[in-house]
Parts: structure tokens; C-alpha cells; sequence
């Protein structure tokens, strides 16, 4: 099963835990830009061994085709991830369905990448996962990923009253969805 994926300019990896230290820098670097939008997070998130545990649990369960988690890296740079799209919740069966999340590192926003690896990875979802349904929730005060969303390709279908809880309450989240534009 393929682990590397090329756009215009970006490479798409799934990572395996040697990878743990780079993660680490990624995630750390971007806490603050992150965590408003982020799940509370395990004590031991911000540590090497929590993140190279995450990573082996990852690509154990892209191996099994119940989840992927993209990291985004410039073709010029491959070494330092910018980004991740992960696609989780995936049915298999009558369904063929999953949920999309993404971030890019603060530095790297407005620049397309993000937009660029979305529509590429949807697009191998798709067509190697066939997959026919990708979702993405997004908190609805989070005004630059809905923007984002939309321009994605995904429409709105609703809101999810009371749907996830981070930093210590329960948020309302927009429903998007997107089917596949491929025959299936």
C-alpha cells in the first residue's frame, strides 16, 4: 500500500513512528494556534513517546483501511510536516463514508496548501479508498475553516447542536459534506 502522494507541490505521507520527533516539533509549535479548535488534550500529548504511539496506531489503522492521517510536507521541503488531513470514521459497506480534519501550521496558512492537499487527498479517497461520502464538522464560530470548507467544494447541510467538547464545554458544529464526483 502506497504511503507517499504528490500534488503541484506538495508531498502527502502517511508516517510511521521514526517520525515522532518532527510530529512533536509540529504539534508544539502550533498549540496555541490549534487548541481553540482541538479536542482536550491527554497529559502526555506533548511528549515523544505519546506521539510516536500515535503514529504506530495510525499506520496500523491505515494498513486495516479504518483510518488515514496525511502529513503535509512542501515538495521543497520534506522533512518538516506543515500540515495533516486525517480521514476517520471510515464505513466501509452500504455507507462508504468517513470524516475529514485538517490543519495547517500558522505560517503556512493562505497560501493554498491546505486547499491543494484537501482536494488531492479527497480525491484518492475517492478513488483508491472508494470512498463516496466525506464529512467535515467544523465549530461554528470557527469562521476561517467554514470559509475554507466551502471552498473545498463541500456544502452545508446543518448544525449539530451540542456535538463535541473542547476546552471543557459542549460546541455547536456545521455539518459539510462532499460526494464523490467519480462513478462508483
Amino acid at each position: 500500500m502506497y504511503t507517499e502522494f504528490c500534488t503541484e507541490r506538495l508531498i502527502l505521507k502517511v508516517l510511521d513512528p521514526n517520525w515522532a520527533p518532527e510530529v512533536l516539533d509540529f504539534y508544539t509549535e502550533n498549540k496555541t494556534y490549534f487548541e481553540p479548535w482541538e479536542p482536550d488534550r491527554d497529559k502526555g500529548f506533548y511528549t515523544l513517546e505519546y506521539q510516536g504511539r500515535m503514529l504506530y496506531y495510525d499506520f496500523l489503522a491505515y494498513e486495516k483501511g479504518t483510518q488515514v492521517r496525511f502529513y503535509i510536507f512542501l515538495k521543497n521541503n520534506p522533512h518538516i510536516p506543515i500540515g495533516t488531513i486525517s480521514f476517520h470514521n471510515i464505513v466501509h459497506g452500504i455507507f462508504r463514508s468517513c470524516a475529514l480534519g485538517y490543519k495547517i501550521s500558522n505560517p503556512y496558512k493562505r497560501n493554498g496548501f491546505c486547499l491543494e492537499a484537501v482536494q488531492y487527498a479527497c480525491m484518492l479517497m475517492f478513488t483508491k479508498f472508494k470512498i463516496h461520502r466525506i464529512e467535515a464538522l467544523i465549530h461554528v464560530n470557527n469562521i476561517p475553516s467554514l470559509k475554507f470548507i466551502e471552498k473545498a467544494g463541500f456544502h452545508r447541510e446543518g448544525v449539530r447542536v451540542s456535538y463535541a467538547r473542547l476546552n471543557g464545554s459542549w460546541h455547536d458544529h456545521a455539518c459539510y459534506s462532499l460526494i464523490t464526483p467519480y462513478s462508483d
